[in-house]
């Protein structure tokens, strides 16, 4: 009787040594598997990060340039310069930034008109400016803007697919808008851009031919019989020429205002035209807007400070630039948070106890 148990009794032990060997090789294997998932998510997670990090060093550099350029400069210089522009110019610059915000809504008007949604203009114009506001003083454009107009297009009965599209549609525009003037101007105008600056712009026209080449592409595309471009799982509906047009109208005259609020108000003892300025301030904007800083704060300064030519003294540009910053950012954030703060009341009334009609407590 013992004879015969040892022998079952060894089988059962390689038993269950085999079958932990095998646990234990389906482990490691296990473990070998979720390493590449692992770095996979790692350097996901990295490459998120990154444009915030490369941002973060450019903000950095730019304040160190910025504090190079302005070395020996006094803050009561800086006040005094922004006290010297007049009130005329101060007056200009205010109704350009009107019309530019203005301009801005067009961008909203043509997203709705492309994808087939009718709204009124004043819902339009009132969810365009309460966006943009925020998001032009903020930063992250589709994030800030985007939360805005899905919080308005939403009660006005767009779907949240129609909403994404729309703010895609936007960033489109400022871009068709942005390679339309800047590809004009860097070939209309390259000689007072290297003659403006240290750096090397010698590449502006050819830079120039490109971005025309890109938008003539693009209406050619529009003009075409329109088809979806497929993109992986995307079907995207190319606007039509009139559509195209308009972004280009748009978006160039939202830019053009904008850079005559910074215009108006710089030091009259500079010597510039307004069309080389424009040129300028777009690679100042664009550098801004690469830097992911909250409005292209101390980026958007230290590149438009170095690329004036030397007879803007810094102090005196920053002082225009500070009046700049108060003009189109400041007063409209300000603006929108009343705005967005007045609808919001309005809109949940019911919970402070208030009747729809006459506004009387319940």
């Amino acid at each position: 009787m013992t004879a015969n148990a040892t022998p079952s009794g060894r089988s059962l032990n390689a038993a269950v040594i085999s079958d932990r060997e095998s646990s234990l090789c389906s482990h490691e294997e296990n473990i070998d598997c979720m390493m590449p998932e692992k770095t996979t998510s790692t350097r996901r997670a990295f490459l998120r990060r990154l444009p915030s990090l490369v941002g973060l060093v450019l903000f950095v550099i730019a304040i160190l340039v910025l504090r190079h350029e302005l070395r020996g400069q006094h803050l009561s210089t800086i006040v005094r310069m922004m006290r010297s522009v007049p009130g005329s110019h101060l007056f200009l610059a205010l109704l350009l930034s009107l019309g530019a915000y203005l301009a801005l809504t067009g961008y909203d008007a043509l997203a709705l008109s492309y994808l087939g949604c009718r709204l009124s203009y004043r819902n339009i114009a009132f969810a365009s400016f309460v966006g943009y506001a925020l998001s032009n003083s903020v930063g992250f454009s589709p994030v800030t803007g985007g939360s805005v107009r899905y919080r308005f297009y939403c009660n006005k009965g767009l779907e949240a697919g129609k909403i994404v599209h729309l703010v895609g549609f936007c960033v489109l525009t400022f871009w068709v808008g942005f390679l339309s003037l800047a590809g004009a101007l860097f070939v209309l105008h390259p000689p007072q851009l290297i003659a403006s600056s240290s750096l090397p712009f010698f590449a502006a026209q050819p830079v120039g031919l490109c971005f025309l080449a890109i938008v003539t592409a693009y209406l050619l595309l529009s003009a075409a019989p329109r088809k979806p471009l497929t993109l992986r799982r995307w079907n995207i509906e190319i606007p039509s020429l009139l559509i195209a047009i308009g972004q280009i109208f748009f978006a160039s005259m939202e830019l053009l205002l904008c850079a005559g609020i910074l215009y108006a108000v710089l030091p009259a003892s500079g010597h510039l035209a307004y069309f080389p300025f424009v040129s300028i301030f777009l690679l100042a904007h664009i550098a801004g807007l690469a830097s992911q800083v909250p409005g292209g704060i101390g980026v958007f300064e230290t590149v438009l400070v170095s690329l004036l030519p030397a007879s803007f003294a810094p102090s005196a540009v920053l002082g225009s630039l500070v009046l700049y910053r108060i003009i189109y950012n400041v007063l409209p954030l300000a603006t929108g948070i009343a705005l967005l703060g007045w609808r919001e009341f309005f809109d949940h009334r019911h919970c402070f106890g208030m009747k729809e009609s006459g506004g009387k407590e319940g």
